[in-house]
C-alpha cells in the first residue's frame, strides 16, 4: 500500500495516526510534483491529500481510508461494535471535519503578520464545545474505551486550534472534564504520540513562515 500525503496536512495526519493505532504502515510519499499537478492527478483523480493506493483500488477522503483499512486490515478495530456506537463515531468525525476543521481552515488564509482578532476563533471553539457535548460521555475516547474514527480528526484539529489562539493572544479556556479526560487518554497511547510528537512543531514553523512574509 501507498499513502500520498505531506507531513503538515492535517488530513495526512488524521490517516497516519489511523495507521499507527491499526499498526499498518503503508509506504508513505509526497504527490509527485504536488498534489494539484497533472502528474498527481493521473494516480489519485480527486488530486487531493491524503489518498491511498492499495493494489488497483485509489482511495481518497480520509474517513473512507480509515474505514477500508480498519476492514481489511488486521490490528485494533478504528470504529466500536454495534451500529449505535459506530453511527456515533462516524457523526462525530464528520463533525470535526465539517465544523471544527472547517472553521479553523478558513482562518489560514488570515495568518500574518498582524495579530487575528480573537473572535474570529468564535466559530471553532462553538464547534469543539459541539464535539465534546456529542462525544460518549463514558469515553474516555471520541466513541468509547479505544481510539477510533473522531479521535484522529479531533487530535490533529487541537493541535492547530491551540497554535492559531496563540496568533490571537487568546488563551485557551480551562478543560472541561471531558476535554481532560480525552486528553489523559490520548496522551497514554504511545501509538498516537508516536505520530503527533513532532506535529506541534511543523504547525508552528508553518505559521511563522506565514507572520514573517
Amino acid at each position: 500500500m501507498i499513502l500520498y500525503q505531506t507531513a503538515l496536512s492535517i488530513y495526512s495526519t488524521k490517516v497516519r495516526i489511523a495507521c499507527a493505532v491499526k499498526g499498518v504502515a503503508p509506504a508513505l510519499r509526497e504527490p509527485p510534483g504536488g498534489y494539484r499537478s497533472a502528474q498527481y492527478r493521473a494516480l489519485v483523480p480527486a488530486a487531493t491529500i491524503p489518498a491511498l493506493v492499495d493494489g488497483g483500488l485509489t482511495l481518497s477522503e480520509s474517513d473512507a481510508i480509515i474505514e477500508y483499512l480498519d476492514e481489511t486490515c488486521p490490528g485494533p478495530a478504528l470504529l466500536p461494535t454495534g451500529a449505535a456506537g459506530r453511527a456515533r463515531a462516524r457523526m462525530v468525525s464528520r463533525l470535526i471535519d465539517l465544523r471544527l476543521e472547517a472553521a479553523l481552515r478558513r482562518l489560514f488564509p488570515l495568518v500574518g503578520p498582524q495579530p487575528l482578532g480573537p473572535e474570529l476563533l468564535d466559530p471553532a471553539e462553538d464547534a469543539l464545545a459541539l464535539v465534546l457535548e456529542l462525544a460518549d460521555a463514558e469515553g474516555p475516547f471520541c466513541a468509547g474505551a479505544t481510539p477510533s474514527l473522531p479521535d484522529f480528526g479531533l487530535a490533529v484539529a487541537l493541535v492547530w486550534l491551540d497554535a492559531l489562539r496563540a496568533c490571537a493572544g487568546r488563551a485557551a479556556p480551562p478543560a472541561g472534564t471531558r476535554l481532560r479526560t480525552w486528553q489523559d487518554a490520548m496522551a497514554a497511547h504511545p501509538d498516537v504520540g508516536a505520530v503527533l510528537d513532532g506535529y506541534p512543531g511543523l504547525v508552528r514553523d508553518w505559521i511563522t513562515m506565514r507572520r514573517q512574509a
